[in-house]
């Protein structure tokens, strides 16, 4: 391999990745861990709160099973929580606005091989575990959803984080109180504004506004899936159109079947009743979950708590702040590679590549089948060659997907990972797309991630499915940079789907002409089409995987299964006598045509 020819880059063996690798460091003082199947949990406090914290959150995730259906795998890495003791050490960490961090009391962070919670455990609410409830009802929205508007996500994750047990059941959409005071003291706001603020929106991002904004959503998705009949049914409706790239104020007005004007006068009665309704529901295996050991509590070690912290902080893009972590980390345990790969990471991002490299170094000889070591390894790569403006060799390409193939085939939760092997190496389109679905559902605010999935359903012709990612991801957008290039591509992509068609057929003749052009005869269920290409070169050839074939075709009768996409052409007008179809001119300009199987063969070349 070129570029860095570290030993033992491509040993064999395959193991899992845990969530937080095992680190020999001495233990992390005040700090306590419980472990579940789903959740690896640190708690800042006493043993009791970390055994309770994981306990209560078990429990809420059988909830949400009962409520939500759920795309995702349990094989995915457990969900890594953070729980700080107060609003002092937790507020060191919340994401930034400017300068200041947010006005929240927990957040959802991911981007890694892993994902996070991290929420104050000392936050003056009801239920001290309110704000973990709701971030962690984000990720299960996440994998059920086909669109959030800001409104969406948070007033349902409000809606379904108020909730007790109630023997074998459980209560869900108890009153917030503090909602409805705020609400009936401060007065409605406009409903359009609401069902239009993005996640960049000052509604949501503005201290003193996104409280009421917050307090706003959860009353509106409480009076759409409790308290309307028919409200669940007409939600789906909605959040279907928003995925089709509709306004999300105007199809809310169609979902619900009136106009904004008189939703709102709903609403404002909604707010004004003397109660709202609870749900009472018996989620499976909520009971068995009560009646379940609590998980054993350990101590973690201290370069895993700072590693953590680190991580936090770098995919905030306050490097400096993270690199402090991960150096006492590694001060701690030498040996620990994700506290290596973090200073590696911190040290690419600001170009120092000698000492990318020699962090790198360092984790490939402790482990050299480490997926972050991997996907750093290729990272590296790609970024030197860019930073010299130079297109990555051919040599270079090979060695960093090797890396980035082994790293997902351990780890193939490790969204970063499958998003650059997607770049590098597109083909095959439809294996590429298996692994970074699933990513983009547990993480739709990824816009690069859309755009590089949407890119693949472009490869094998399916442009409904590339919209439907770009519209979701323009939705779930942080960044108005990002929501505007996601919206962007969307409507190019309307333009184009706009001007092609695509058809499944039998390819039953290849006409060759005198002029060079072929005429494609796909026979469909409507009659057949004559589909032209001004010369071989002129169409792209697809098998199943999407991957590009070259092959040969003979002029003349053919038999076999087609997928044929193509620019359409305007009919003529009717000629006075009957005629063949055939005889017409060409239903459009073929672009491309996919085999559901076919073995490879050399160019395209007709007799």
């Amino acid at each position: 391999m070129r570029g860095l020819p570290f030993p033992g880059l491509v040993a064999s063996a395959l193991a899992a990745i845990p969530a937080l690798a095992a680190a020999s460091g001495g233990p992390a003082s005040g700090w306590s861990r419980a472990r579940t199947p789903h959740f690896d949990l640190l708690c800042e406090g006493v043993p009791a709160d970390a055994v309770a914290a994981a306990t209560a959150l078990s429990r809420f995730r059988r909830v949400l099973q009962g409520l939500l259906p759920r795309r995702g795998s349990d094989a995915e890495a457990p969900v890594v929580v953070l729980a700080f003791r107060s609003e002092g050490s937790f507020r060191s960490f919340v994401p930034r606005i400017g300068a200041e961090p947010r006005a929240v009391d927990g957040f959802f962070q991911g981007g890694t091989a892993r994902r996070y919670i991290a929420f104050d455990l000392g936050a003056s609410r009801t239920d001290r575990y309110d704000a973990l409830y709701h971030e962690y009802a984000h990720l299960a929205l996440n994998e059920s959803l086909p669109a959030q508007p800001a409104w969406v996500a948070e007033g349902l994750a409000e809606l379904f984080a108020a909730w007790r047990p109630e023997g074998t059941a459980a209560l869900v959409g108890l009153p917030r109180t503090d909602h409805v005071a705020a609400l009936r003291r401060r007065g409605l706001l406009p409903l359009d504004q609401v069902l239009r603020a993005d996640y960049s929106s000052e509604l949501y991002v503005r201290e003193g506004r996104c409280d009421l904004f917050y307090a706003q959503s959860w009353l509106l998705a409480h009076y759409v899936v409790l308290g309307r009949p028919g409200g669940k049914e007409q939600l789906e409706r909605y959040l279907s159109s928003v995925a089709q790239g509709q306004d999300s104020a105007s199809a809310f007005a169609r979902a619900l079947g009136e106009e904004l004007p008189a939703l709102s006068r709903r609403l404002r009665a909604y707010l004004d009743a003397p109660a709202r309704p609870v749900a009472t529901l018996g989620p499976p295996g909520l009971a068995e979950e009560a009646s379940a050991e609590p998980p054993a509590s350990t101590v973690p070690a201290l370069a895993e708590v700072e590693y953590a912290m680190g991580d936090l902080l770098v995919h905030q893009d306050r490097a400096r702040e993270a690199r402090g972590h991960f150096a006492r980390a590694v001060a701690e345990d030498p040996g620990f590679v994700p506290a290596r790969d973090g200073l590696a990471q911190v040290a690419l991002g600001q170009a120092r590549w000698d000492e990318a490299r020699a962090q790198l170094k360092a984790e490939l000889e402790r482990e050299p089948e480490s997926p972050l070591a991997l996907h750093r390894y290729a990272d590296v790569l790609v970024k030197e060659a860019a930073r010299r403006g130079q297109v990555l060799s051919d040599d270079d390409t090979d060695a960093a997907v090797a890396a980035l193939e082994k790293a997902v085939s351990r780890a193939p939760h490790f969204i970063d990972a499958a998003e650059l092997l997607a770049r590098l190496r597109p083909q095959p389109a439809r294996r590429r797309i298996a692994l970074l679905e699933p990513a983009f559902a547990r993480e739709p605010q990824r816009t690069d991630v859309a755009i590089t999935l949407a890119g693949l359903y472009t490869r094998v012709d399916d442009l409904g499915r590339a919209a439907a990612v770009l519209a979701r991801a323009r939705t779930a957008a942080r960044d108005d940079d990002m929501r505007f290039l996601a919206g962007h591509l969307l409507g190019r992509l309307g333009f184009a789907a706009a001007l092609t068609a695509e058809a499944q057929g039998t390819l039953v003749a290849l006409e060759c002409r005198a002029d060079g052009a072929l005429d494609f005869i796909v026979q469909i269920p409507d009659g057949r089409l004559r589909l032209r290409a001004a010369g071989p070169r002129a169409v792209l050839l697809y098998g199943a995987e999407g991957e590009p074939l070259e092959r040969d075709l003979v002029c003349g009768p053919q038999s076999a299964p087609v997928t044929v996409v193509y620019r359409r052409q305007e009919p003529l007008a009717p000629r006075g006598r009957e005629a063949d179809a055939l005889d017409e001119r060409p239903a459009g300009v073929l672009l491309s045509i996919a085999w559901p199987a076919y073995p490879t063969g050399t160019s395209l070349a007709p007799e």
